[in-house]
């Protein structure tokens, strides 16, 4: 794109051109009052001085306009393995690429993360947000599109200026995971007493308040004991012991309603 203008280069600062301006506008001013000859050609004459002083140029100017970015930023957490978590990911960004290419002027960037390494366990997609937007001025940011099952464990404490921001969060609707915790098993026991254990099962996702999960308890291999405790809470198991010695006991809770991984519902402790 071409764009004419006229910029002005002055030969003496401003100041006098102005000056210069008011001398001649008081001197012509008089001359034309009092009638004498030459008045017009010597305002002409002052015209074109300060004409020249403040020396115009003619200037042609070729604009090439920088392409807005956007940039969509993948999870790439073992989380998005889920069920069909990566697919819809995958199918989202597929759409998300055609779309871009479709609008003028955008450059497209992606930039895959959050994959958990020995020195950053968990999801991390801030670190990867930041450098990718390192390089853009504010002016060109278009937007940040992140795919994600939303778990992050990077999240700032304060809010960061890095333009538009979208999630397209995976998953379904009522998605449920249940979890059990062992909060505390006891060093050791007595025989002919028993040993106190004291869990906690959290169904993620369930928004209906409290329910019940069924716990068993198997000792040494051998199943010894089936209850119920009420999500959410920390709840007592009495497991009791028979002989000296260690004795491995694994505690498994079972399916919740919805449930998408077993991943979390096992605990094993020795007594």
């Amino acid at each position: 794109m071409t764009d004419w203008t006229i910029a002005f280069s002055p030969l003496v600062p401003w100041v006098a051109i102005a000056t210069v301006a008011a001398i001649a506008a008081v001197l012509s001013g008089y001359s034309l009052w009092r009638r004498a000859n030459g008045a017009i050609w010597r305002a002409l004459a002052f015209a074109f001085l300060l004409l020249a002083l403040s020396r115009p140029q003619w200037m042609e100017e070729d604009r090439v306009p920088h392409a807005d970015v956007a940039i969509a930023l993948v999870d790439m957490s073992p989380s998005l393995e889920i069920g069909q978590r990566s697919s819809q990911r995958e199918a989202a960004l597929s759409d998300l690429r055609a779309a871009a290419k479709r609008i003028p002027n955008l450059e497209w960037r992606e930039v895959r993360a959050g994959t958990p390494s020995e020195q950053t366990p968990g999801t991390h997609l801030f670190d990867a947000w930041r450098n990718a937007v390192a390089d853009i001025p504010p002016g060109r940011r278009a937007g940040i599109v992140v795919l994600s099952d939303g778990q992050v464990h990077d999240q700032p404490a304060t809010d960061e200026q890095t333009g538009p921001v979208h999630l397209l969060l995976t998953g379904r609707a009522g998605e449920r995971d249940r979890r059990l915790q062992l909060l505390q098993s006891p060093r050791f026991g007595i025989v002919g007493e028993p040993a106190q254990l004291m869990v906690r099962v959290d169904d993620l996702g369930n928004e209906n308040g409290p329910a019940t999960a069924e716990i068993s308890v198997r000792r040494n291999g051998e199943e010894i004991l089936k209850t119920s405790v009420a999500t959410g809470i920390p709840s007592p198991i009495d497991v009791p012991l028979i002989r000296a010695g260690a004795n491995l006991l694994d505690i498994s809770v079972a399916d919740g309603p919805d449930e998408l991984t077993r991943q979390n519902n096992r605990a094993i402790a020795t007594v």
